[in-house]
């Protein structure tokens, strides 16, 4: 279930120069630095979605979604489609 996946989701990832290097780059590309630490974070650890609920941060996403490694959706707009995918 969707609930397994979230709980199944621990992993540690180390900060490298590779990691600052991608998030610089979003960063330039417009995601403030802080967010853009997390997207390439979620890249670089191949997640296939990254949750969140900062609409500011989806719409600039959206943007930019041609040039991102990971989709970033809601998190109930997420399990809505996880549950859909069960039924």
């Amino acid at each position: 279930t969707a609930l397994y996946r979230l709980r199944a989701a621990r992993e540690v990832l180390e900060v490298d120069s590779h990691l600052l290097r991608r998030a610089s780059d979003l960063s330039d590309a417009g995601l403030p630095v802080l967010d853009a630490i997390h997207v390439a974070a979620a890249e670089a650890m191949s997640a296939d979605v990254l949750l969140t609920v900062d609409d500011v941060l989806l719409r600039k996403a959206a943007r930019l979604a041609h040039g991102l490694h990971v989709t970033l959706q809601n998190p109930v707009a997420w399990l809505k489609a996880m549950e859909e995918e069960l039924t």
